[in-house]
Formats: C-alpha cells, structure tokens, sequence
C-alpha cells in the first residue's frame, strides 16, 4: 500500500525463538499457536509451528489432548527444566535435527571414546618409541667407547693393554744399534 509504513517484523535466530517458546511455556504452562503469536513480538505462523515442532520431535514439549475452540492444537512442557539448553540432552544434537534418537548419542560417544582412546595410544607409542631410539643411540655410544677403567693410565694417554703388549714385544724385537 502506497504511503503506508510497514512494521519491521523483528527477526529471530532459531535459538532466540526457541527460548521464547520455552519462556511462554513457561509463564503459561499451557500454549496454543495463535498465543504464541499474541505475545511473542513479531513471530510468524510458520516459524512459531517450526519452533514447536522442533521442540515436540526432542520431548521438550508435547501435545496435550483435545483443541481449544476445536481448532487449535495446545502444547505444554514436558520437561521440567528451567532453561532450555543449546543442544538435545536426549541425542546431543542442535534441535533443527528432524529426529531425536538416543541410540545415535551412545553410538556417537562410544565413537569419540574409540577416537580418544586411539589418540592417546598413538600418543603413547609414539612416546616409547622416541624412548626406544634414545636408549639405542645411548647404548651405541656406550659400545663404541671403553670406559676409562679399562685402559690402564700411561701419563696422559690412555692405551689398551692389548696394544701395550703388543707394541713392547714389536719394540723388543727392535735392536738399539739401528737407532
């Protein structure tokens, strides 16, 4: 219409609609759709049925028998919880998931438990493993050098006794004219 303003329609995320969903069960305790257009600011019809539908597919809400005026559906909580949470306690998922399934929970935390279980052994293994080749190297080196101990002390060198003993018979051998 020409020259009339349109109301700007508040928008909502679906979380915010959530809540205020949860917040008219909770000061009412008894909801219809067209209630729920009356008090929440500038909520359509498709949302606020979207909304309940959401929150009845997770057992937040359900349907309570017979309609008011034979044509509107009424809803209350079904759960007594004073704040709705961001995720479904029942399935773990967000509430915009069509089906709420317990067994897909369990299955899901038996996954992260496997995928955390698998993490940590590789983490261990990995940690023995760097272990196992620190030892090796430690033990290389031991083998390639004789401890101190073992050579007797000549002054300041030290010489394996095989060695000594062979040198002093080459030098026997030797005679002191030739020099």
């Amino acid at each position: 219409m020409k020259g009339m303003k349109m109301e700007n329609k508040k928008r909502y995320t679906a979380e915010e609609l959530r809540r205020c969903i949860w917040r008219s069960l909770d000061i009412m305790k008894t909801v219809t759709v067209p209630i729920l257009l009356g008090t929440i600011d500038g909520l359509g019809l498709g949302n606020a049925r979207k909304g309940l539908r959401q929150l009845e597919t997770h057992g937040y809400v359900v349907k309570k028998g017979g309609r008011v005026g034979g044509c509107h559906q009424k809803y209350v909580r079904a759960q007594n919880v004073p704040l709705l949470p961001p995720l479904c306690e029942r399935c773990g998922e967000e509430f915009a998931v069509k089906i709420c399934d317990p067994a897909l929970k369990r299955e899901r935390e038996k996954e992260r438990e496997k995928e955390g279980k698998q993490i940590e052994d590789t983490a261990r293994a990995a940690r023995e493993l760097f272990y196992e080749e620190k030892e090796k190297e430690r033990e290389k080196e031991r083998a390639g050098r004789k401890g101190a101990a073992d050579y007797p002390n000549e002054g300041d060198r030290v010489i394996p006794s095989e060695l000594k003993e062979r040198l002093e018979r080459q030098l026997e051998g030797v005679s002191h004219d030739a020099a």
